[in-house]
């Protein structure tokens, strides 16, 4: 309003003299002065933006005003509450150190990576049957490649951790599928898409893994020979121990197992990371026929499975 009323003023004080004599009185035939026409559309533009100011309703559940938040990473769009924007945004964010520890440096080409956080099941469903979701049957998240902005779906969860969780798999699976197209092995796909999952509640996974290889206790415990070789299809099938065992399985070769877990010296240079590099070279198309690893999963499964499944992770 200030700046409208100095340009009233301008004008005011720009006008001759003779064209207004006396610009604070009215006209003997009542008509505006100069003055007052100025005034009077100061007040009028003035006016208007007050109004288009306190226009505050915009109805944010619909997908075309949902609310935005971005970080460096990722661009989080949901049109349930900008809470959950903020939220999620800064969550994966904080995510993204450990991504690049795995799966290394260079995954932020193509960025920022779009998440859309859905409010109702037929939103969620909608972008799923539209662009071919393998996930979308098998819980509340996927990575929507076919879709033109190739975004993260996931559908909202008063539950935060779960809904951290469901995140953080998915925008794995993107991380992985776009970066690297050379088709990895599901187990590893799946394996690392768990494994970073489970920093959202590692006690609760590390619970669930000793459960279900307890004997007799459900859910059953998927043999490594099935769990390693089946297809994506068959993940529907014995889902939440499959990801528990994966998600875990891949911690046990990354950080514990003897001859296996990356090893690191005082000053924190890494010494010797056997899995790693084999996973990172997987990930990368480059052939490992002759990498340890190899030989271990080919020629001491039974006892790479014994002792994993003895293993006390503890939480």
């Amino acid at each position: 309003m200030r700046t409208t009323m100095r340009l009233a003023l301008l004008a005011l004080l720009a006008a001759p003299a003779a064209a207004n004599p006396a610009p604070f009185a009215d006209t003997a035939d009542g008509t505006e002065t100069l003055y007052q026409r100025c005034l009077r559309r100061a007040l009028e533009r003035s006016q208007a933006e007050a109004r288009r100011g306190l226009d505050l309703w915009i109805d944010h559940t619909q997908w075309e005003n949902a609310w935005v938040v971005s970080t460096e990473h990722f661009r989080v769009r949901t049109n349930t509450t900008r809470q959950v924007a903020r939220w999620a945004a800064d969550s994966l964010e904080g995510m993204w150190p450990t991504f690049t520890s795995v799966l290394g440096e260079g995954i932020a080409a193509g960025g920022p990576y779009e998440v859309h956080v859905y409010r109702t099941i037929a939103e969620y469903n909608a972008i799923g049957d539209a662009h071919g979701a393998h996930h979308s049957s098998i819980y509340g998240s996927f990575y929507a490649a076919q879709h033109p902005d190739r975004p993260v779906a996931c559908l909202t969860s008063d539950n935060w951790t779960l809904l951290g969780m469901q995140l953080t798999h998915s925008v794995a699976h993107a991380l992985i599928e776009r970066n690297f197209p050379n088709n990895p092995p599901v187990w590893l796909a799946e394996g690392l898409a768990c494994y970073f999952a489970a920093y959202w509640d590692y006690p609760w996974v590390s619970a669930e893994l000793k459960k279900m290889t307890a004997h007799g206790r459900f859910p059953v415990y998927v043999p490594l020979e099935r769990l390693v070789t089946t297809d994506l299809d068959q993940y529907g099938d014995n889902t939440h121990a499959r990801f528990i065992e994966l998600g875990m399985w891949v911690n046990y070769l990354l950080h514990f197992r003897d001859g296996t877990r990356t090893v690191l010296a005082e000053d924190g240079s890494v010494v010797e990371s056997p899995f790693l590099d084999y996973l990172r070279d997987l990930l990368r198309g480059r052939d490992v026929s002759s990498s340890p690893i190899t030989q271990l999963f080919e020629n001491d499964r039974a006892q790479l499975e014994q002792d994993f499944m003895q293993f006390e992770f503890g939480s």
